[in-house]
């Protein structure tokens, strides 16, 4: 799926979420985001939710949810990303 996705005090642009659950995902930044870096994703439908950068590897980051989403939240959004 795809989600909007700022740094803090920069202008937002669009990622591919990779691996999400209920207390983080994958994206592609499309730059090279730091470690504990506070970052702003903003799921379809849903207000923007701060993260922080856990990991870096080659083109993926990871982020860690200032606050987990709930489980129902997480549901809808897996079976809108999900093929037919």
């Amino acid at each position: 799926m795809k989600a909007g996705f700022r740094p803090l005090g920069a202008s937002a642009w669009r990622v591919d979420v990779l691996d999400l659950c209920e207390t983080g995902c994958a994206v592609t930044p499309a730059y090279h985001p730091k470690i504990d870096e506070i970052v702003w994703i903003r799921f379809p439908g849903l207000e923007s939710w701060e993260a922080r950068i856990r990991w870096v590897a080659g083109d993926k980051a990871g982020l860690e949810f200032e606050r987990p989403l709930h489980a129902a939240v997480l549901a809808n959004l897996l079976s809108q990303a999900s093929p037919g």
